[in-house]
Protein backbone atom coordinates (compact mmCIF):
# COMPACT_ATOMS: atom_id res chain seq x y z
CA UNK A 1 0.00 0.00 0.00
CA UNK A 2 1.41 3.39 -0.98
CA UNK A 3 1.75 6.21 1.49
CA UNK A 4 -0.73 9.08 1.37
CA UNK A 5 0.91 12.45 0.71
CA UNK A 6 -0.39 15.66 2.26
CA UNK A 7 -0.18 18.96 0.42
CA UNK A 8 -0.47 22.42 1.95
CA UNK A 9 -1.60 25.46 -0.02
CA UNK A 10 -0.72 29.01 1.04
CA UNK A 11 -2.36 32.30 0.07
CA UNK A 12 0.25 34.79 1.22
CA UNK A 13 -0.76 38.34 2.06
CA UNK A 14 0.84 41.15 4.00
CA UNK A 15 -1.56 40.78 6.96
CA UNK A 16 -2.69 37.14 6.77
CA UNK A 17 -1.70 33.80 5.26
CA UNK A 18 -4.52 31.44 4.31
CA UNK A 19 -3.70 27.75 4.68
CA UNK A 20 -5.42 24.77 3.05
CA UNK A 21 -4.68 21.05 2.89
CA UNK A 22 -5.32 18.17 0.54
CA UNK A 23 -4.05 14.64 0.20
CA UNK A 24 -2.90 12.49 -2.69
CA UNK A 25 -5.93 10.20 -2.50
CA UNK A 26 -8.93 12.52 -2.56
CA UNK A 27 -7.14 15.57 -4.00
CA UNK A 28 -9.96 17.66 -2.51
CA UNK A 29 -8.48 20.81 -0.91
CA UNK A 30 -10.08 22.09 2.27
CA UNK A 31 -9.47 25.42 4.00
CA UNK A 32 -7.51 24.75 7.18
CA UNK A 33 -6.80 28.05 8.92
CA UNK A 34 -5.71 31.64 8.51
CA UNK A 35 -2.59 32.91 10.24
CA UNK A 36 -1.80 36.49 11.18
CA UNK A 37 1.49 37.68 9.75
CA UNK A 38 3.93 38.52 12.53
CA UNK A 39 7.52 37.65 13.46
CA UNK A 40 6.52 34.01 14.06
CA UNK A 41 4.71 33.38 10.76
CA UNK A 42 7.32 30.96 9.41
CA UNK A 43 7.41 29.00 12.64
CA UNK A 44 3.60 28.74 12.58
CA UNK A 45 3.68 27.37 9.03
CA UNK A 46 6.48 24.95 9.95
CA UNK A 47 4.41 23.70 12.89
CA UNK A 48 1.38 23.10 10.64
CA UNK A 49 3.56 21.37 8.05
CA UNK A 50 4.97 19.08 10.76
CA UNK A 51 1.56 18.40 12.32
CA UNK A 52 0.01 17.58 8.94
CA UNK A 53 3.14 15.66 7.84
CA UNK A 54 3.13 17.71 4.64
CA UNK A 55 5.15 16.44 1.71
CA UNK A 56 4.65 19.55 -0.46
CA UNK A 57 3.82 23.23 0.05
CA UNK A 58 2.14 25.13 -2.79
CA UNK A 59 2.47 28.92 -2.59
CA UNK A 60 0.15 31.13 -4.60
CA UNK A 61 2.04 33.55 -6.88
CA UNK A 62 0.09 36.73 -7.65
CA UNK A 63 0.31 38.56 -10.95
CA UNK A 64 -1.83 41.22 -12.55
CA UNK A 65 -4.43 40.37 -15.18
CA UNK A 66 -1.81 40.84 -17.92
CA UNK A 67 0.38 38.21 -16.27
CA UNK A 68 2.99 40.72 -15.15
CA UNK A 69 4.59 40.64 -11.74
CA UNK A 70 3.56 43.24 -9.17
CA UNK A 71 4.75 44.57 -5.83
CA UNK A 72 2.76 41.78 -4.16
CA UNK A 73 4.58 39.24 -6.37
CA UNK A 74 7.88 40.52 -4.98
CA UNK A 75 6.51 40.20 -1.43
CA UNK A 76 5.44 36.58 -2.06
CA UNK A 77 8.77 35.70 -3.68
CA UNK A 78 10.63 37.03 -0.60
CA UNK A 79 8.22 35.12 1.67
CA UNK A 80 8.85 31.96 -0.38
CA UNK A 81 12.64 32.38 -0.10
CA UNK A 82 12.37 32.55 3.69
CA UNK A 83 9.97 29.60 3.77
CA UNK A 84 12.20 27.25 1.76
CA UNK A 85 15.11 28.11 4.05
CA UNK A 86 13.02 27.14 7.09
CA UNK A 87 11.54 24.00 5.47
CA UNK A 88 14.48 22.47 3.57
CA UNK A 89 13.02 18.96 3.88
CA UNK A 90 9.69 19.86 2.21
CA UNK A 91 9.55 20.84 -1.46
CA UNK A 92 7.84 24.19 -2.07
CA UNK A 93 6.44 25.27 -5.44
CA UNK A 94 4.65 28.27 -6.87
CA UNK A 95 1.17 28.15 -8.40
CA UNK A 96 -0.47 31.00 -10.27
CA UNK A 97 -3.15 32.46 -8.01
CA UNK A 98 -4.94 34.65 -10.53
CA UNK A 99 -8.56 35.19 -9.42
CA UNK A 100 -8.25 32.77 -6.48
CA UNK A 101 -9.73 35.33 -4.07
CA UNK A 102 -12.61 36.02 -6.47
CA UNK A 103 -13.40 32.29 -6.68
CA UNK A 104 -13.08 32.02 -2.88
CA UNK A 105 -15.52 34.90 -2.36
CA UNK A 106 -17.99 33.28 -4.79
CA UNK A 107 -17.79 29.99 -2.91
CA UNK A 108 -18.28 31.66 0.46
CA UNK A 109 -21.14 33.89 -0.70
CA UNK A 110 -22.34 36.31 1.98
CA UNK A 111 -19.70 35.13 4.46
CA UNK A 112 -17.02 36.65 2.23
CA UNK A 113 -18.15 40.17 3.12
CA UNK A 114 -17.60 39.73 6.85
CA UNK A 115 -15.01 36.99 7.20
CA UNK A 116 -11.79 38.00 5.44
CA UNK A 117 -9.89 35.19 7.20
CA UNK A 118 -12.30 32.67 5.68
CA UNK A 119 -11.64 34.15 2.23
CA UNK A 120 -7.88 33.76 2.70
CA UNK A 121 -8.17 30.11 3.74
CA UNK A 122 -10.59 29.38 0.89
CA UNK A 123 -8.25 31.14 -1.57
CA UNK A 124 -5.48 28.82 -0.37
CA UNK A 125 -7.79 25.88 -1.15
CA UNK A 126 -8.43 27.28 -4.65
CA UNK A 127 -4.68 27.66 -5.25
CA UNK A 128 -4.10 24.08 -4.14
CA UNK A 129 -7.00 22.86 -6.29
CA UNK A 130 -5.51 24.58 -9.34
CA UNK A 131 -2.12 23.00 -8.63
CA UNK A 132 -3.58 19.52 -8.29
CA UNK A 133 -5.34 19.86 -11.67
CA UNK A 134 -2.01 20.37 -13.40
Amino acid sequence: MSQISVYLGLDVGTKRVGVARANSVTKFPQPLTTLSVDETIYEKIAAIAAEEMASLVVVGLPRNMSGEETQQTAHVRAFYDNLVTLLPQIPCVFQDETLSSVVAEERLGERAHTEKAAVDAMAAAVILEDYLKV
